[in-house]
Protein backbone atom coordinates (compact mmCIF):
# COMPACT_ATOMS: atom_id res chain seq x y z
CA UNK A 1 0.00 0.00 0.00
CA UNK A 2 1.59 3.10 -1.12
CA UNK A 3 0.74 6.73 0.00
CA UNK A 4 2.23 9.53 -2.52
CA UNK A 5 2.66 12.77 -0.81
CA UNK A 6 2.83 15.23 -3.80
CA UNK A 7 4.63 18.92 -3.38
CA UNK A 8 2.88 21.01 -0.55
CA UNK A 9 4.30 24.48 1.01
CA UNK A 10 4.67 24.69 4.99
CA UNK A 11 1.43 25.62 6.24
CA UNK A 12 0.71 27.99 9.23
CA UNK A 13 -2.88 27.70 10.61
CA UNK A 14 -4.07 31.19 12.24
CA UNK A 15 -4.78 31.76 15.32
CA UNK A 16 -2.97 28.49 16.61
CA UNK A 17 0.47 27.18 17.77
CA UNK A 18 0.53 24.26 15.69
CA UNK A 19 2.97 24.59 12.21
CA UNK A 20 2.80 21.61 9.84
CA UNK A 21 6.19 20.88 7.95
CA UNK A 22 5.04 19.56 4.95
CA UNK A 23 7.30 17.72 2.56
CA UNK A 24 8.38 19.88 -0.17
CA UNK A 25 9.15 17.18 -2.44
CA UNK A 26 7.39 14.02 -4.05
CA UNK A 27 8.03 11.12 -1.75
CA UNK A 28 6.47 7.35 -1.71
CA UNK A 29 5.75 5.98 1.79
CA UNK A 30 5.07 2.36 2.22
CA UNK A 31 2.29 2.11 4.80
CA UNK A 32 1.93 -1.77 5.38
CA UNK A 33 5.90 -1.86 5.85
CA UNK A 34 5.66 1.25 8.26
CA UNK A 35 2.49 -0.76 10.00
CA UNK A 36 4.65 -3.59 10.48
CA UNK A 37 7.40 -2.11 11.95
CA UNK A 38 4.77 -0.62 14.86
CA UNK A 39 2.93 -3.82 15.29
CA UNK A 40 6.41 -6.11 15.32
CA UNK A 41 7.73 -3.58 17.95
CA UNK A 42 4.62 -3.44 20.25
CA UNK A 43 4.58 -7.49 20.25
CA UNK A 44 8.12 -6.85 21.71
CA UNK A 45 6.90 -4.52 24.63
CA UNK A 46 3.29 -6.14 25.05
CA UNK A 47 3.20 -7.46 29.01
CA UNK A 48 2.21 -11.03 29.22
CA UNK A 49 0.30 -12.87 32.08
CA UNK A 50 1.79 -16.04 33.22
CA UNK A 51 -0.53 -18.84 31.32
CA UNK A 52 0.66 -16.45 28.21
CA UNK A 53 -3.16 -15.86 27.22
CA UNK A 54 -3.62 -12.44 28.31
CA UNK A 55 -1.81 -9.28 27.37
CA UNK A 56 -1.29 -5.61 28.14
CA UNK A 57 0.92 -2.75 27.72
CA UNK A 58 1.94 -0.15 30.03
CA UNK A 59 0.34 3.27 29.06
CA UNK A 60 1.18 6.79 29.85
CA UNK A 61 -2.24 8.55 30.34
CA UNK A 62 -3.58 11.32 32.67
CA UNK A 63 -4.58 9.42 35.63
CA UNK A 64 -8.89 9.01 36.76
CA UNK A 65 -9.59 11.67 38.34
CA UNK A 66 -6.30 13.34 38.00
CA UNK A 67 -4.72 16.09 35.93
CA UNK A 68 -1.33 14.18 36.75
CA UNK A 69 0.24 12.02 33.86
CA UNK A 70 1.15 8.35 34.68
CA UNK A 71 1.49 4.88 33.85
CA UNK A 72 -1.72 2.42 33.83
CA UNK A 73 -2.04 -0.69 32.00
CA UNK A 74 -3.92 -0.88 29.16
CA UNK A 75 -8.01 -0.60 29.38
CA UNK A 76 -10.53 -2.53 27.06
CA UNK A 77 -11.29 0.43 24.57
CA UNK A 78 -11.20 1.10 20.98
CA UNK A 79 -10.30 4.59 21.34
CA UNK A 80 -7.18 3.92 23.77
CA UNK A 81 -6.90 0.60 24.69
CA UNK A 82 -6.94 -3.45 23.99
CA UNK A 83 -9.81 -3.15 21.11
CA UNK A 84 -8.38 -0.52 19.15
CA UNK A 85 -4.74 -2.36 19.04
CA UNK A 86 -7.02 -5.49 18.41
CA UNK A 87 -8.41 -4.16 15.29
CA UNK A 88 -5.30 -2.78 14.15
CA UNK A 89 -3.51 -6.26 13.83
CA UNK A 90 -6.16 -7.43 12.03
CA UNK A 91 -6.63 -5.10 10.01
CA UNK A 92 -2.45 -5.13 9.36
CA UNK A 93 -3.41 -9.25 8.94
CA UNK A 94 -5.98 -8.51 5.99
CA UNK A 95 -3.25 -6.86 4.28
CA UNK A 96 -0.26 -9.01 4.88
CA UNK A 97 -1.55 -12.72 5.54
CA UNK A 98 1.26 -12.92 8.33
CA UNK A 99 -0.12 -15.69 10.79
CA UNK A 100 1.48 -13.82 13.59
CA UNK A 101 -0.66 -10.72 13.53
CA UNK A 102 -3.58 -13.12 13.46
CA UNK A 103 -2.72 -14.46 16.33
CA UNK A 104 -1.83 -11.79 18.13
CA UNK A 105 -5.37 -10.13 17.43
CA UNK A 106 -6.79 -13.25 19.40
CA UNK A 107 -5.03 -12.65 22.13
CA UNK A 108 -5.53 -8.86 22.39
CA UNK A 109 -9.26 -9.20 21.56
CA UNK A 110 -9.85 -12.01 24.24
CA UNK A 111 -7.61 -9.64 26.42
CA UNK A 112 -9.72 -6.69 25.76
CA UNK A 113 -13.39 -9.07 26.52
CA UNK A 114 -12.06 -10.54 29.66
CA UNK A 115 -11.88 -6.86 30.88
CA UNK A 116 -15.02 -5.57 29.04
CA UNK A 117 -16.87 -8.12 31.32
CA UNK A 118 -16.70 -6.65 34.49
CA UNK A 119 -17.75 -3.43 32.65
CA UNK A 120 -21.58 -3.11 33.27
CA UNK A 121 -22.15 0.57 31.89
CA UNK A 122 -22.57 1.07 28.31
CA UNK A 123 -20.36 3.99 27.91
CA UNK A 124 -20.04 4.51 24.45
CA UNK A 125 -18.75 2.42 21.32
CA UNK A 126 -15.32 3.40 22.46
CA UNK A 127 -15.25 2.00 26.13
CA UNK A 128 -16.81 0.27 28.26
CA UNK A 129 -18.96 -3.10 27.92
CA UNK A 130 -19.03 -2.79 23.86
CA UNK A 131 -15.68 -1.76 22.93
CA UNK A 132 -14.69 -5.19 22.06
CA UNK A 133 -17.75 -5.18 19.30
CA UNK A 134 -16.06 -3.17 16.37
CA UNK A 135 -12.93 -5.42 16.25
CA UNK A 136 -15.03 -8.52 16.03
CA UNK A 137 -18.12 -7.29 13.24
CA UNK A 138 -14.91 -6.48 11.24
CA UNK A 139 -13.86 -10.21 11.63
CA UNK A 140 -17.55 -11.31 10.63
CA UNK A 141 -17.80 -8.67 7.60
CA UNK A 142 -14.49 -9.80 6.19
CA UNK A 143 -14.93 -13.68 6.38
CA UNK A 144 -18.19 -14.18 7.76
CA UNK A 145 -17.58 -15.61 11.27
CA UNK A 146 -15.44 -15.20 14.03
CA UNK A 147 -14.77 -17.42 17.24
CA UNK A 148 -15.84 -14.36 19.52
CA UNK A 149 -19.11 -13.92 18.31
CA UNK A 150 -20.57 -15.53 21.37
CA UNK A 151 -19.05 -12.34 23.30
CA UNK A 152 -21.55 -9.86 20.84
CA UNK A 153 -24.60 -12.79 21.28
CA UNK A 154 -24.20 -12.77 24.99
CA UNK A 155 -23.77 -8.77 25.49
CA UNK A 156 -26.67 -7.91 22.89
CA UNK A 157 -28.79 -10.41 25.32
CA UNK A 158 -28.36 -8.40 28.54
CA UNK A 159 -29.30 -5.12 26.54
CA UNK A 160 -32.72 -3.07 28.12
CA UNK A 161 -33.27 -0.08 26.80
CA UNK A 162 -32.86 1.06 30.38
CA UNK A 163 -29.34 0.57 30.24
CA UNK A 164 -29.28 3.58 27.64
CA UNK A 165 -30.31 6.06 30.42
CA UNK A 166 -26.84 5.10 32.28
CA UNK A 167 -25.11 6.92 29.51
CA UNK A 168 -23.76 10.03 30.71
CA UNK A 169 -23.45 11.94 26.82
CA UNK A 170 -25.07 12.66 23.91
CA UNK A 171 -21.81 12.86 21.92
CA UNK A 172 -19.79 10.23 19.88
CA UNK A 173 -17.15 9.72 21.72
CA UNK A 174 -18.78 9.52 25.06
CA UNK A 175 -22.09 8.38 24.63
CA UNK A 176 -25.29 7.43 22.84
CA UNK A 177 -24.62 8.41 19.37
CA UNK A 178 -21.82 6.23 19.18
CA UNK A 179 -23.82 3.15 20.83
CA UNK A 180 -26.44 3.97 18.38
CA UNK A 181 -24.43 3.59 15.32
CA UNK A 182 -22.09 0.60 16.87
CA UNK A 183 -25.52 -1.35 17.75
CA UNK A 184 -27.67 -1.03 14.09
CA UNK A 185 -24.06 -2.03 12.55
CA UNK A 186 -24.57 -4.80 14.93
CA UNK A 187 -27.91 -5.73 13.87
CA UNK A 188 -27.29 -5.38 10.19
CA UNK A 189 -24.79 -8.27 11.38
CA UNK A 190 -26.57 -10.59 13.16
CA UNK A 191 -29.99 -9.37 12.86
CA UNK A 192 -31.24 -10.20 16.49
CA UNK A 193 -34.97 -9.46 16.75
CA UNK A 194 -34.10 -8.52 20.33
CA UNK A 195 -31.77 -5.87 18.96
CA UNK A 196 -34.03 -4.28 16.51
CA UNK A 197 -36.63 -4.23 19.23
CA UNK A 198 -34.54 -2.54 21.57
CA UNK A 199 -33.35 0.03 18.77
CA UNK A 200 -36.85 0.80 18.03
CA UNK A 201 -38.03 1.24 21.51
CA UNK A 202 -34.47 3.34 22.40
CA UNK A 203 -34.78 5.12 18.86
CA UNK A 204 -37.73 6.78 19.94
CA UNK A 205 -36.83 8.39 22.81
CA UNK A 206 -33.84 9.20 21.60
CA UNK A 207 -35.71 11.32 18.61
CA UNK A 208 -37.79 12.81 20.68
CA UNK A 209 -35.14 14.06 23.77
CA UNK A 210 -33.28 15.57 20.38
CA UNK A 211 -36.17 17.06 19.31
CA UNK A 212 -37.17 19.13 22.56
CA UNK A 213 -33.19 20.06 22.68
CA UNK A 214 -32.26 23.53 22.85
CA UNK A 215 -30.00 23.90 19.45
CA UNK A 216 -27.92 27.10 21.61
CA UNK A 217 -26.80 24.45 23.82
CA UNK A 218 -24.76 22.29 21.20
CA UNK A 219 -21.42 22.59 20.22
CA UNK A 220 -19.82 22.17 16.72
CA UNK A 221 -17.77 19.32 15.42
CA UNK A 222 -18.02 15.14 15.35
CA UNK A 223 -16.46 14.02 17.98
CA UNK A 224 -18.68 16.09 20.97
CA UNK A 225 -20.91 18.36 19.02
CA UNK A 226 -23.60 17.89 16.44
CA UNK A 227 -22.35 15.99 13.80
CA UNK A 228 -21.67 13.08 16.03
CA UNK A 229 -25.02 13.11 17.24
CA UNK A 230 -26.72 12.99 13.88
CA UNK A 231 -24.16 9.94 12.55
CA UNK A 232 -26.24 8.30 15.18
CA UNK A 233 -29.26 9.59 14.07
CA UNK A 234 -28.48 9.10 10.52
CA UNK A 235 -27.50 4.93 11.45
CA UNK A 236 -31.18 4.91 13.13
CA UNK A 237 -33.10 6.75 9.57
CA UNK A 238 -31.66 3.47 8.16
CA UNK A 239 -33.11 1.02 10.49
CA UNK A 240 -36.38 3.37 10.98
CA UNK A 241 -36.94 5.79 8.65
CA UNK A 242 -39.42 8.76 9.44
CA UNK A 243 -39.90 12.23 8.13
CA UNK A 244 -39.77 13.63 11.51
CA UNK A 245 -36.16 11.78 11.96
CA UNK A 246 -35.12 13.22 8.71
CA UNK A 247 -36.20 16.63 9.54
CA UNK A 248 -34.87 16.82 12.83
CA UNK A 249 -31.24 15.42 11.22
CA UNK A 250 -31.34 18.42 8.54
CA UNK A 251 -32.19 20.74 10.99
CA UNK A 252 -29.25 19.99 12.96
CA UNK A 253 -27.19 19.82 10.15
CA UNK A 254 -28.21 23.25 8.74
CA UNK A 255 -27.91 24.77 12.56
CA UNK A 256 -24.84 23.52 12.23
CA UNK A 257 -23.39 25.19 8.96
CA UNK A 258 -24.90 28.05 9.70
CA UNK A 259 -22.26 28.46 12.97
CA UNK A 260 -19.42 27.42 11.25
CA UNK A 261 -18.24 31.34 10.88
CA UNK A 262 -16.56 30.42 14.17
CA UNK A 263 -14.63 27.25 13.80
CA UNK A 264 -11.31 27.56 12.80
CA UNK A 265 -10.21 24.13 14.23
CA UNK A 266 -8.90 21.67 11.62
CA UNK A 267 -8.64 18.79 13.81
CA UNK A 268 -10.54 15.91 13.43
CA UNK A 269 -12.78 16.14 16.53
CA UNK A 270 -13.97 19.39 16.60
CA UNK A 271 -13.08 21.13 13.42
CA UNK A 272 -13.95 20.98 9.43
CA UNK A 273 -12.46 17.67 8.99
CA UNK A 274 -14.99 16.00 11.33
CA UNK A 275 -17.78 18.12 9.80
CA UNK A 276 -17.06 17.02 6.09
CA UNK A 277 -17.04 12.84 7.07
CA UNK A 278 -20.30 13.13 9.18
CA UNK A 279 -21.98 14.94 5.38
CA UNK A 280 -20.38 12.46 3.15
CA UNK A 281 -21.83 9.56 4.99
CA UNK A 282 -25.04 11.27 5.64
CA UNK A 283 -25.90 12.10 2.01
CA UNK A 284 -25.25 8.44 1.21
CA UNK A 285 -28.35 7.61 2.86
CA UNK A 286 -30.33 10.89 3.11
CA UNK A 287 -29.35 12.99 -0.31
CA UNK A 288 -30.51 16.36 -0.19
CA UNK A 289 -29.20 19.94 -1.60
CA UNK A 290 -29.99 21.46 2.36
CA UNK A 291 -27.15 18.80 3.21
Amino acid sequence: MLVTLDCFEDVSLINRKVVFLLLKKEAKVNGTALAKEIADDLMKKAAWNEAHNEVSFATLDFLAKSEQLGIRPANEGLYDGLSGLAFFFYELFVQTKEEKYIDFYKVLIQSAINISKNQQKFVSAYQGRLSPFFPILSELKNTGKSEFISYIDDTVQEITAEKFFEVDSNDWINGEASILTLLVETYKMTHSEKLRKILNKQGNLFIEKWRKQDVNDLKIGFAHGVSGIVRGLTSLYELMPSQTLRTLIENLLVYEFDHLSSQEDYRLCWGLPGLISARLTVIKILPNERI
